[in-house]
């Protein structure tokens, strides 16, 4: 039988374990996200949808993806934000192709230090076409983030989160 004195060390032991995993940090995921998650606009009318990049640890050069739309029901009507968001630098290039399905999106800096941390990346404009529920949705086989070297990089654990945009 345990001694009085060890039955009390082992509690204390016991219970200053779960403090300290109780206090663990969370950590956040990076996240590629459409905010809102859901937009609601009128036909004929044009709503925003924003682009935002929270928590990322890894410092990127660039960033290349592929937003996919339901073009029935909505149409892209422009983007805001290239210089003013995330890549406040007024040293990138931005190159921005709408395919009437697909937005084709690439920003690359052009001098400087990469960016790391959270903030907008675009502002994406649709007009509403015709009602029903379309959705706006980041293509991850189409999304490469870069290195200052051009490189391609891979940002672990990377949440992406689409939108979508009900047109009444």
């Amino acid at each position: 039988m345990l001694s009085s004195n060890a039955m009390k060390t082992g509690r204390y032991i016991f219970l200053s374990l779960i403090f300290l995993i109780s206090c663990e940090e969370e950590i956040a995921l990076p996240t590629l996200s459409l905010t809102p998650e859901s937009l609601s606009i009128d036909i004929g009318s044009v709503g925003e949808l924003t682009l935002q990049i929270d928590d990322l640890e890894d410092a990127i050069f660039g960033i290349s993806l592929r937003i996919a739309y339901d073009s029935t029901g909505v149409s892209f009507a422009g983007s805001t934000e290239f210089g003013e968001g995330y890549f406040s630098s007024s040293e990138i290039v931005t190159f921005l192709k709408d395919t009437s399905s697909a937005i084709h999106i690439a920003t690359t800096l052009t001098s400087g230090e990469g960016v790391s941390g959270s903030g907008i990346l675009y502002t994406l404009e649709f007009e509403g076409k015709s009602q029903g529920s379309h959705l706006v949705e980041i293509l991850p086989n189409f999304l490469f983030f870069y290195d200052s070297s051009g490189s391609k990089i891979t940002i672990p654990n990377l949440i992406i989160s689409s939108a979508t945009i009900n047109v009444e």
